[in-house]
């Protein structure tokens, strides 16, 4: 029967953030319709068509002489599409066989929507669940099982730690003088120098507040690494044309992963390095 039929489903059937069941229940047919599967085109590819078009190779199909059969596509009473079966002989046992092959793909068609929107729906979940909100880094609960995981698969080999702790300058004045809108706006701005500046397997983490944490597991050029943020927001405080800069201080630890490695250690020295270079800062501007 696969060699004579046509599937054609809504397009919006495709799109994994739809909650397609609800928001379709009181629609009809989408306007853009995809081609499920044609047996007339081989080797066969999945195509976008407008519904007006009714199926793919119409006339070319009609040609034949045979009855086109049309039955639609349904889950839930909701519509999926429809199938068009275009038989080139009259074998009774084909026709027989239609309602059974529409019921089939009704129900694989609308349970695969419905998994794909669950999955998505998962993945919402456990975004919520690893990754702050306003900065997209990874929340401390979420960064705590990364790092213990870090040091169960690698403690053993002592493999090198580089932490990096940035903390914004000047947030109370940002928030006081032009509102917490603002104040959060520059802390995502400095996580983002942070995430992007580092390389892709560090650890990146809002720890609290406007305090950021990076835990790099290998070498690594810190020297570089700094001058990539502070030209990120060397770029960022000229493009926005606030009335106040957004900058950070960082302070920067390295240390060997064992065992025993206790990263409250690791956080309270890198937080006294960041804090000796706000002094060094403020002494400078004085």
């Amino acid at each position: 029967v696969l060699q004579d039929m046509c599937c054609l489903i809504n397009l919006s059937c495709t799109d994994s953030t739809r909650d397609y069941f609800s928001i379709s229940r009181d629609k009809s047919f989408d306007d853009q319709m995809l081609v499920f599967f044609d047996s007339d085109q081989m080797p066969f590819q999945q195509r976008k068509m407008h519904r007006s078009e009714v199926i793919p190779e119409l006339e070319k199909v009609m040609e034949r002489g045979y009855p086109l059969i049309f039955n639609a596509l349904d889950f839930t009473n909701v519509p999926i599409g429809y199938v068009c079966f275009h038989f080139c002989e009259y074998e009774l046992t084909d026709y027989c066989k239609v309602p059974q092959i529409v019921q089939t793909l009704s129900i694989g068609l609308g349970g695969f929507i419905n998994r794909q929107y669950q999955r998505h729906l998962v993945k919402q979940i456990e975004s919520m669940y690893r990754y702050d909100s306003l900065t997209g880094l990874c929340n401390r609960m979420s960064f705590s099982k990364d790092f213990e995981r870090l040091r169960t698969l690698h403690g053993d080999k002592g493999i090198p730690l580089t932490v990096i702790l940035s903390d914004l300058d000047h947030l109370k004045y940002i928030n006081d003088h032009y509102g917490h809108a603002d104040g959060d706006r520059a802390i995502a701005a400095v996580a983002q120098a942070l995430k992007e500046s580092c390389p892709s397997d560090a650890l990146c983490v809002r720890f609290g507040g406007d305090e950021m944490i990076a835990v790099i597991p290998r070498p690594c050029d810190t020297k570089a690494l700094l001058a990539r943020i502070e030209n990120w927001l060397v770029r960022y405080n000229a493009r926005e044309q606030l009335p106040y800069k957004v900058s950070t201080s960082i302070g920067i630890v390295f240390a060997q992963l064992e065992p025993d490695t206790d990263f409250e250690v690791l956080l309270r020295q890198a937080d006294e390095k960041m804090y000796e270079i706000k002094q060094q800062r403020k002494i400078e501007s004085e």
